[in-house]
């Protein structure tokens, strides 16, 4: 937790954000806008934790032909961007989760209207 936040203020923000997903309605609309929030906040700090870059090769060589494949860019981050990485991709997740649940508890909602009338 701790190195995901750049001061303290930023830590309590986090905290509060964390606290509005772990609360009382972890699935309501609160919840979900506090992960996007808590989602914006890493991605920007994200993008500060860039060390450099470097080339990747993904393929093989072929004795023939040379090399065949890509050469991708690759990110190299600190080890916070690291850890905001992770957590980013976990929220993301997080975030995906509680839409779909969203989506089947609407749903349910609208069948039990109609058959209930």
């Amino acid at each position: 937790m701790n190195l995901l936040s750049a001061d303290a203020h930023q830590h309590r923000h986090i905290r509060g954000l964390l606290n509005d997903i772990s609360g009382d309605d972890p699935a309501g609309p609160r919840a979900l806008q506090s992960v996007d929030l808590l989602a914006g906040i890493l991605w920007a700090e994200h993008e500060t934790e860039t060390l450099g870059y470097e080339d990747v090769f993904e393929g093989e060589n072929d004795p023939e032909y040379g090399a065949a494949g890509a050469v991708y860019r690759h990110r190299v981050l600190s080890e916070r961007g690291e850890a905001i990485e992770a957590w980013s991709n976990k929220l993301r997740y997080l975030a995906r989760m509680m839409r779909i649940l969203d989506a089947r508890l609407c749903g349910e909602r609208m069948v039990n209207r109609r058959f209930a009338g």
